[in-house]
C-alpha cells in the first residue's frame, strides 16, 4: 500500500483483515497508537496530538556487555559467522536460531572453559523430558545436539579453547 500524501507525519494507513481502512501512529522511540477515531475528525486530532505530546517515550533498553569467554560470547560469534549461514533456507536458520538462542538465554551467563561434555550431555538429556507445554522430546534433544555440536566445533579454536 503506498502512503498517501494527506496523512499526518508519522500516521500510516494499513488495511485490517476485513479489509476496513485503519490509522496508526509509528514513530521511533513510541509506543505504536492505533486511531480510535476515524480519520479527519476531531477526535483523530486529539489522539495525534497526544500521541506527539504527551505520550512519553519508551525506555531505551540498555546495552548489555557480553562477558569475554562466556557461553552468550562463543553464541555471539557463532551466530555471525558464515558457518552458521552456510547455504541453509530461511526457515531452517530460524528454528536452528531458535534453538540456540533458547540455549543462550539459560546458559549464556556461564564461562565456555568450564562446560564439559558430561555437562553437555545432562543439558542434552533434560531436553529429552516432555514438558507441560509440549515443547521437549527425543527430536527435540537431537536437534539440541547437533546444534551444539556445530557451535563448539565449528568456529575456530582461536574463538575458545575448551579442549586443552
Amino acid at each position: 500500500m503506498s502512503r498517501r500524501r494527506h496523512l499526518p507525519k508519522y500516521v500510516s494507513e494499513y488495511r485490517d483483515r476485513h479489509g476496513k481502512s485503519r490509522y496508526r501512529f509509528r514513530k521511533t522511540g513510541f509506543p505504536t497508537h492505533n486511531f480510535k477515531s476515524p480519520f479527519g475528525t476531531e477526535g483523530f486530532r486529539i489522539e495525534l496530538r497526544q500521541c506527539l505530546d504527551s505520550l512519553s517515550p519508551q525506555k531505551t533498553m540498555k546495552r548489555v556487555s557480553i562477558k569475554p569467554r562466556s557461553i552468550e560470547d562463543l553464541v555471539v560469534k557463532f551466530l555471525q559467522s558464515g558457518d552458521f549461514t552456510g547455504a541453509a533456507s530461511s526457515q531452517t536458520l530460524s528454528k536452528n536460531r531458535a534453538i540456540i538462542n533458547r540455549f543462550r538465554t539459560r546458559y549464556g551467563s556461564l564461562p565456555a572453559e568450564k562446560v564439559t561434555f558430561e555437562a553437555l550431555d545432562k543439558i542434552i538429556n533434560k531436553a529429552k523430558e516432555k514438558k507441560p507445554d509440549g515443547t521437549g522430546g527425543m527430536f527435540a534433544a537431537q536437534k539440541l545436539r547437533k546444534e551444539l555440536r556445530r557451535l563448539w566445533y565449528i568456529l575456530p579454536i582461536q574463538h575458545h579453547r575448551y579442549v586443552e
